[in-house]
């Protein structure tokens, strides 16, 4: 279902939005917070930062696919970029803050994540 607001005030009362805004704000990092948005809206201006985003990606990776994201990207699209790409995961519920919505299902990823990605060094090593 589409919420109009993205389901923030379903998961979050307005001190604790404000309290996030504020940490990024106090500490200096809402720059670096929204670096992706900036560059990811730029791509369409700035040829060269469209270029970057062609760049195979080498690492270990995955992708969470939650429902309620602002912006996803199908799972063909990720393995033409991420070239080592170990897990993606469509997630039954969740939305753009889903470390905060819904930190079990966040936290299993990760750490589902990371057992493929010792997996994939372990193998790397070995050969």
């Amino acid at each position: 279902a589409h919420l109009p607001d993205g389901g923030l005030e379903k998961h979050f009362t307005k001190d604790e939005l404000l309290t996030t805004v504020m940490i990024y704000w106090v500490s200096g990092t809402v720059v670096s917070s929204i670096r992706l948005y900036r560059e990811t809206i730029s791509a369409r201006k700035f040829p060269i930062i469209s270029a970057a985003h062609s760049i195979p990606i080498e690492v270990p990776s995955a992708v969470a696919d939650f429902p309620h994201e602002m912006f996803h990207t199908p799972k063909p699209w990720c393995r033409d970029r991420l070239r080592n790409m170990l897990q993606y995961t469509t997630m039954p519920r969740g939305g753009h803050f889903a470390a905060l919505e819904v930190p079990d299902l966040f936290a299993q990823d990760i750490r589902d994540f990371a057992r493929k990605a010792e997996t994939f060094h372990s193998k790397a090593k070995e050969q």
